[in-house]
């Protein structure tokens, strides 16, 4: 366990509670007599120091272990939500249809009509689905939640992508530091793991649909 001494304790406990990080530290620290700018280059650098990223790291773990989300459940979660098709819980079609009208020629004016067929929700797996709602005119709404998002997610937890922040230690410009942050090897492994097992659970999906 991470030893922390009791400001930054407090601190990480507030943080944990919901609060900001510049509320946490003046609660923690004492900042009578400190600027705003002062404040909140101290709660930055507090709350991304080494120290209290692994007392957070470490929280969060235990409470994934006793819910029982590990890293592949959530991978799974975010494939469903990145890679699923909208085909597969509507079909939809544009198609020709009189409007009663007739042109100056006596030809009959055609007008286009889009049909939407909602599937069945006992035949899908909805988890993608954020929202399914009927409107006052008749018209209905049906949302996915956001692929970008979802690919946004996988793309940090596969080490796609790495979080950097750049600033200073108590405003002392002289003394500029960088922060990067990417997830550990084993958290990547499980990653692409948890990715590869979707693919083939996706792979075999489609096969039973074509038999």
């Amino acid at each position: 366990m991470t030893k922390l001494t009791s400001k930054q304790q407090k601190f990480k406990d507030l943080i944990l509670e919901g609060y900001t990080k510049k509320d946490a530290y003046i609660e923690a620290y004492n900042c009578e007599n400190m600027k705003d700018s002062t404040i909140y280059a101290g709660a930055s650098n507090l709350f991304r120091s080494p120290k209290i990223q692994a007392a957070l790291l470490e929280v969060q773990e235990k409470v994934l272990e006793e819910n029982k989300a590990t890293v592949e459940n959530v991978i799974a979660e975010l494939c469903h939500l990145a890679f699923t098709d909208i085909k597969n819980y509507l079909e939809y079609k544009t198609v020709a249809k009189d409007s009663g009208k007739m042109t100056e020629e006596g030809e009959p004016i055609w007008e286009s009509e889009t049909i939407v067929i909602l599937k069945n929700s006992k035949d899908v797996d909805t988890r993608a689905v954020s929202e399914v709602r009927t409107n006052p005119n008749g018209s209905f709404s049906f949302k996915l939640y956001s692929k970008d998002k979802a690919l946004e997610n996988l793309g940090k937890i596969l080490g796609l992508f790495v979080e950097k922040w750049e600033g200073s230690i108590d405003g002392d410009k002289t003394n500029p530091i960088t922060v990067e942050h990417t997830f550990a090897t084993e958290q990547i492994a499980s990653a692409f793991k948890a990715l590869y097992q979707y693919k083939k659970d996706e792979k075999r999906e489609k096969d039973k649909a074509t038999k």
